[in-house]
């Protein structure tokens, strides 16, 4: 997880905003933090909303914790 960490702050660094909220939420997923990812990957969507990785990722975290509503809605 420490990987997609530094690849935020690095991407934060470079001023893309997306790719550090993505990689963010992928960090804070992999840490079993599922607020702090959904938040991130919400952040992403903000910049690119039409990004297939970010609502994949949105939908499965959704239904892993068995929130079939929501995940529904990004699907």
């Amino acid at each position: 997880p420490l990987g997609y960490k530094k690849f935020a702050q690095l991407y934060d660094a470079m001023g893309e905003q997306q790719l550090s909220h993505l990689n963010f939420g992928i960090y804070h997923e992999l840490r079993e933090e599922n607020d702090d990812a959904i938040n991130e990957y919400n952040a992403a969507l903000q910049y690119k909303k039409d990004d297939v990785e970010t609502i994949k990722r949105l939908a499965e975290l959704h239904e892993k914790l068995n929130e079939p509503e929501f995940a529904a809605d990004y699907y």
